[in-house]
């Protein structure tokens, strides 16, 4: 007599243990994967963030202007351009910029603006008051360009030398009042050291 077909119990542990092997790789696989995938999003994200922040440096160095501002109490301050400072006490870039958009003259004011760029809590700070010479401490707009920072430096070419400060006092206004280039060296807490060059262009 033949003996009947059938799947013996140790034929049935054998397809069931490479079941579980073959589905144990397709999740690590997939686990791989899906990390793969964040980790470039994440990149991504950050080089995103990288590219904003220069446009919006490059941008204010671009349009630098020949003017002394005054703080809220209405001292003017002793600098046209100011750099170079620890980014917690003291301002890393400070100066007045052409530029600002007031469309179909919604605000009673000029097209000046002072900038400061500041460090706070491991961020990258841009720090503007609504006026160059505000007459009280008003509104102050603030815009977190960075995050992720552990420092930050600048430098500064003139005349074909480096420098790590740069102020440009007042009765030079009509000499050599600014820089020809700014460095911004970037200690970021996820890539490393970045650092970031400027050509500087005052507004004409």
């Amino acid at each position: 007599m033949a003996r009947e077909a059938g799947i013996s119990l140790l034929e049935t542990l054998v397809a069931l243990f490479v079941i579980a092997t073959v589905s144990a790789a397709g999740a690590q696989i997939l686990n791989t994967t899906m990390a793969g995938r964040a980790q470039f999003d994440d990149a991504m994200t950050r080089i995103r963030d990288l590219e904003l922040a220069r446009a919006v440096i490059r941008d204010d160095l671009s349009q630098l202007a020949r003017r002394a501002s005054r703080d809220v109490h209405g001292e003017r301050r002793d600098y046209i351009f100011f750099g170079g400072g620890d980014g917690e006490t003291s301002p890393l870039l400070a100066f007045s910029r052409h530029g600002w958009e007031n469309i179909g003259g919604a605000e009673a004011r000029g097209s000046l603006v002072y900038v400061e760029y500041w460090l706070e809590d491991g961020a990258l700070v841009r720090v503007s008051p609504n006026r160059v010479d505000p007459a009280r401490a008003e509104q102050v707009e603030r815009r977190i360009l960075l995050t992720g920072l552990e420092g930050a430096r600048a430098e500064f070419l003139t005349r074909g030398s480096w420098s790590s400060f740069a102020q440009t006092p007042l009765e030079d206004v009509f000499g050599q009042a600014f820089p020809d280039m700014v460095s911004l060296d970037l200690e970021l807490d996820d890539i490393g050291a970045v650092a970031q060059n400027f050509l500087v262009a005052p507004a004409r």
